[in-house]
């Protein structure tokens, strides 16, 4: 299923674009937005597989609104649909993946459908190879591995079995086991570069857990969740952007 949201300022473009994607069964229209400020706030909440974006808007023009989607973790795509030829260059710059010109045609819209589905195709077909290769090397003598944990002055060597997870804690980052608390050199995005191969999986900008760890997965409020780490009082937040690749992992 492709999850799209149409943002456009003019309702009769919006019903006409929504009228034409309910002929596509492979389509689930998750929301509409009629402003850039609207549309980055629906993107957080209902995590769409791609845009359907007006460029010429009141508050903000359709550039802006994916350019600011760069920012995100993990950003939709994005299809312009406007009435205006000459932003065509602009907008393949911002990586967009089709450039659809009002008044719409079902033919047209089929066709850039179909290049989501072939990316997101393509995008779930990394995402399955890289678990895989994680799990192979998981299986490559793992229990020799030592990670060095900070405490009070001292290096000590430490079984990524026992990690139970990572919290990024203003300038340090902290590492936490069933029986102590440490500190790493490593920041969280140098932590997944080297780390990355064994059982670690960022749940949020501040977060790394062992996923091997996880003892119950709550469902939380606007599609995110929070973790229960096995022996651990913390629960861990997952954000929006990562939940899918944590269902993913845990086959879920």
């Amino acid at each position: 299923m492709i999850r799209v949201l149409i943002v456009d300022d003019e309702l009769p473009a919006r019903e006409e674009l929504l009228f034409l994607l309910e002929s596509f069964p492979e389509v689930e229209v998750v929301g509409e937005a009629t402003h850039g400020e609207e549309a980055l706030e629906q993107v957080h909440e209902a995590a769409p597989d791609v845009l359907f974006l007006d460029i010429d808007m009141f508050d903000m023009s359709g550039l802006k609104v994916a350019s600011e989607l760069k920012k995100f973790p993990t950003p939709p795509l994005v299809i312009f649909s406007t009435a205006y030829r000459e932003y065509a260059l602009n907008a393949f710059e911002l990586d967009a993946i089709d450039y659809v010109t009002k008044p719409y045609q079902q033919e047209r819209i089929g066709k850039a459908l179909g290049k989501v589905e072939l990316l997101l195709n393509k995008k779930e077909s990394k995402m399955i190879r890289q678990v895989q290769k994680m799990i192979q090397k998981l299986t490559n003598n793992q229990t020799n591995r030592k990670i060095i944990g900070e405490k009070d002055g001292k290096l000590i060597p430490l079984s990524p079995k026992d990690i139970l997870f990572l919290e990024a804690d203003g300038k340090k980052t902290m590492l936490y086991t069933k029986y102590a608390v440490y500190t790493t050199k490593y920041n969280l995005n140098e932590w997944e570069e080297v780390h990355g191969d064994y059982s670690f999986y960022r749940t949020h900008r501040s977060y790394i857990v062992n996923i091997n760890q996880i003892e119950e997965v709550i469902p939380w409020f606007n599609y995110t969740m929070k973790l229960k780490i096995e022996g651990c009082p913390h629960e861990i937040p997952v954000s929006r952007s990562y939940v899918k690749g944590l269902k993913e992992m845990l086959s879920y």
